[in-house]
């Protein structure tokens, strides 16, 4: 991976920084953690990469996971073959929505309340 993270194979612990309190705790298998040094991101994302031969095919398979800071709650698993390594997610505030950029894809993750609401003002509902 070529996103900033850390590997998580065990346990993780979540704890709140002001108050030392444990907010959640969750068993993650061959996972990256992926780092929010500026803390963008507003969920906790995870992404792991697969290899898959089918015949004479070598395939690589990207798995990602978006995980509820707060919470714990998985809000999104998507997997999708792709052959590029995963670079720095680039959030959009102003749109709620992560981009994450490989070589060869371009993979957008949308707050899907935000996207309804905006449907329903654009169709004058």
């Amino acid at each position: 991976m070529n996103v900033p993270s850390i590997p998580i194979n065990g346990m993780l612990y979540v704890f709140d920084r002001l108050t030392g309190k444990r907010l959640w705790n969750q068993p993650f298998q061959k996972q990256y953690l992926v780092l929010n040094p500026q803390n963008l991101l507003p969920v906790t994302l995870f992404v792991s990469r697969e290899y898959k031969r089918v015949g004479n095919r070598s395939t690589s398979i990207i798995h990602l996971q978006a995980v509820d800071q707060q919470t714990g709650k998985n809000l999104l698993t998507w997997e999708a073959p792709i052959g590029s390594n995963i670079r720095t997610p680039i959030v959009d505030q102003r749109q709620k929505m992560i981009e994450i950029l490989t070589n060869n894809a371009r993979i957008r993750l949308y707050d899907a309340d935000e996207l309804e609401r905006n449907q329903r003002n654009s169709s004058g509902l």
